[in-house]
């Protein structure tokens, strides 16, 4: 019977410990590799998610909005410059010579003379 109770205790279950972990390990290697699949997934889910809530969060398009915006027109009268509708019609802070020169480009304005009547285009915002 002794001999019964050494087996037992030999193949008892109840004592057996698990293996250490310190046989296994990683190499440097590995946690490289590890470590760029993450952060390739990461980029990935982030990338998708920005997608999707840009796509659905996002406003109309924009370039349409601004394509099929009105512009202002505004008939030259008498005593009228440049610099003076540019003054009147420029939004706040925005330097006038640039407005006067937007406005040269959009009407085709070779020189600063203007016609009593003449229509003019004004820009839009920047």
């Amino acid at each position: 019977m002794v001999q019964n109770v050494q087996v037992l205790n030999r193949y008892n279950h109840s004592e057996r410990q698990a293996p250490q972990r310190a046989d296994l390990h990683r190499t440097n290697r590995g946690r490289t590799i590890r470590r760029i699949v993450v952060f390739g997934l990461l980029v990935l889910a982030l990338l998708s998610v920005s997608g999707f809530a840009s796509a659905f969060l996002g406003n109309e398009d924009a370039y349409a909005a601004t394509a099929s915006a009105k512009r202002a027109i505004v008939y030259v009268e008498q005593g009228d410059t440049l610099w003076s509708i540019a003054q009147e019609h420029a939004a706040n802070g925005e330097d006038v010579r640039d407005y006067v020169y937007r406005m040269k480009k959009l009407n085709k304005l070779g020189n600063a003379k203007l016609q009593i009547g003449q229509k003019l285009t004004l820009p839009s915002g920047k």
